[in-house]
């Protein structure tokens, strides 16, 4: 695991201390390979992370197919719900979703989305929010009073 910060048992303890130990300079943050896929209306992403790397994921916006292509990665939701992927595997991962992650081998996963638009300018902000109170601004808007 990198230098000392671990996973917590919940994003809202994770994700603070995570942002902490990577300003201080006490982890880098994970470096990973992401190569992107794009037809008239889909968009895969591919991510190669190395071991030991920990993350704290987008909330998903959308639901979306998740392929573990090659390793091990433990994954805790915003629930605390902590489960080992080993490869293979494919599951969805439901929108409002957010996961703080620990690669424990090489990790080699993909994302397969809808999106109708192959500009990859936009498709981060399109698919992802940066926190879980973005998600539930965002989700009171589209559904309206």
């Amino acid at each position: 695991m990198s230098q000392g910060i671990a996973l917590k048992d919940s994003i809202a303890e994770f994700g603070p201390a995570l942002a902490a130990a990577i300003e201080s300079g006490e982890v880098e943050p994970g470096v990973q390979r992401i190569d992107h896929y794009t037809t008239d209306d889909l968009y895969g992403r591919r991510c190669r992370i190395p071991m030991g790397t920990i993350a704290l994921t987008y909330v998903h916006r959308k639901d979306h197919l998740s392929i573990c292509l090659k390793g091990t990665v433990v994954l805790i939701d915003q629930n605390g719900v902590r489960t080992e992927v080993t490869a293979p595997d494919v599951f969805i991962t439901r929108a409002g979703t957010q996961r703080a992650l620990l690669a424990l081998t090489d990790v080699d996963f993909i994302t397969v989305h809808y999106h109708p638009n192959a500009d990859l300018s936009t498709i981060e902000s399109d698919l992802g929010c940066k926190s879980m109170a973005e998600y539930k601004q965002l989700i009171s808007h589209e559904v309206g009073p």
